[in-house]
């Protein structure tokens, strides 16, 4: 009989507290975001909060969301009542900006399983498509509609600037808060100092050179369009290096600094007699070709350090399996090159791998007791290779010159054997 105490059963339901500083992490990033607001749609260039907030969503189980949907409203509420716009409006955007996270965590919930730490392909796909493009493009109609009825703005440039700001929060924000969730909290884990340091240099060069473009006044000339590319190569450097967590991080921080200096009125994309909406969205579509290529590439190489490590685990369990067989057990190329042998075999002979391995098997000192024996063993090699079974007793030569008897079979033939014999049962 199972007993059942239920006062050791403990609930990982999130306090109140939790939830309030859930909403004071978005209200205060909400703030820092309304600097960014461009005219004449009155709205924000740049929207980190959605990722904070798709980020928390995909790290709770569904029964949390309607809790964290309610502090992020309040936390929009009070953020534009405090910029001092109308209680009406300010309602809008918080139901706007609250059905934007939910609406992508649930489509990203449909198709990933949790943890989603940003280490596959499919779930930077997700992001993407689903979250950054396709729940931003409907939840970004609301918004314009409310920064059209509330400040004239016209609709379809204030759908633009909604959706592509929102679009890049998400890709901006919540890689960094699902990684940083599920890995260790230093910048720069892996690797001994050396790997570190280098690393860490590389981030400050990547940070180096986007001050260096983006914060300076440049004459009106597109060839200057390139420039912001030639950061590429440290953040595709940092990726490789460390994973999504790298990425992450070195995205927020390019971004960060190319927006400010972008609505500073500095950096490459602001050409003259062109508006600041579109020295916004300029820069917007730089860093999204930027970071998306970041998490591609992290993803990639995560995924194949995780493809390695179960490659190698395999190879471990395979090896600890081939050395614990009491009898001889050898691998062998079909012209007779041998490539295994277990500890068994190399024991009895007292050889090392090296002695045995990439040679001709019949060269091997367990075969050395006669020529003949090396005669005998190499025909039936050639056999083994043209298809046919073989299998024979023979005396072998171990260390000290002692000897022993084995039985020399094609253990692959055998295999392939014993299947035709079972297809022939089933079929009588």
């Amino acid at each position: 009989m199972t007993h059942f105490n239920a006062a050791h059963v403990r609930s990982d339901r999130p306090s109140l507290a939790w939830f309030v500083m859930v909403g004071g992490a978005y209200f205060l990033t909400a703030q820092v975001s309304l600097t960014f607001v461009v005219e004449p749609e009155n709205i924000a260039a740049i929207w980190p909060p959605v990722g904070l907030a798709l980020a928390v969503l995909l790290l709770r189980p569904r029964r949390d969301w309607p809790f964290i949907v309610v502090a992020i409203g309040l936390a929009v509420t009070v953020a534009n009542l405090l910029a001092g716009t109308s209680l009406p409006i300010s309602l809008g955007f918080a139901i706007a900006n609250a059905v934007e996270p939910l609406l992508a965590a649930s489509l990203m919930r449909t198709v990933l399983e949790p943890p989603i730490k940003m280490t596959r392909l499919s779930e930077v796909a997700a992001l993407v498509f689903l979250a950054a493009t396709g729940s931003m493009s409907v939840t970004s109609l609301l918004g314009a509609a409310v920064a059209t009825f509330g400040f004239g703005a016209p609709f379809w440039p204030a759908w633009r600037v909604w959706l592509v700001g929102g679009a890049l929060g998400m890709l901006m924000v919540c890689p960094v808060v699902l990684t940083a969730a599920h890995a260790d909290l230093r910048f720069f884990p892996r690797g001994g100092s050396h790997r570190s340091f280098g690393d860490l240099l590389v981030f400050v060069l990547l940070v180096a050179s986007t001050f260096l473009i983006f914060g300076r006044v440049v004459k009106n000339d597109t060839f200057l369009l390139v420039l912001p590319y030639l950061t590429l190569p440290f953040l595709l450097w940092i990726s490789v290096r460390r994973g999504p967590r790298g990425a992450a991080l070195s995205s927020l921080a390019l971004s960060c600094i190319a927006v400010w200096e972008t609505v500073r009125g500095r950096g490459p994309f602001v050409i003259a007699g062109s508006s600041k909406a579109e020295h916004i969205l300029a820069v917007q579509v730089y860093l999204g070709v930027a970071v998306l290529s970041a998490l591609v590439v992290a993803a990639v190489m995560s995924e194949r350090l995780g493809l390695e490590g179960a490659l190698e685990r395999s190879e471990r369990r395979f090896r600890a399996m081939f050395n614990s067989q009491f009898q001889f057990v050898g691998l062998m190329q079909p012209n007779g090159t041998l490539i295994e042998a277990n500890r068994t075999a190399l024991e009895f002979g007292g050889l090392e791998p090296e002695d045995v391995l990439d040679k001709p098997f019949w060269h091997a000192r367990w075969w050395t007791i006669s020529p003949e024996t090396q005669r005998r063993l190499r025909e039936a090699i050639q056999v083994a290779a043209n298809g046919e079974f073989v299998r024979y007793d023979v005396e072998v030569l171990g260390a000290g010159n002692t000897t022993t008897t084995i039985r020399f079979l094609d253990q692959a033939r055998v295999r392939r054997a014993r299947a035709r014999d079972a297809a022939h049962c089933r079929r009588a």
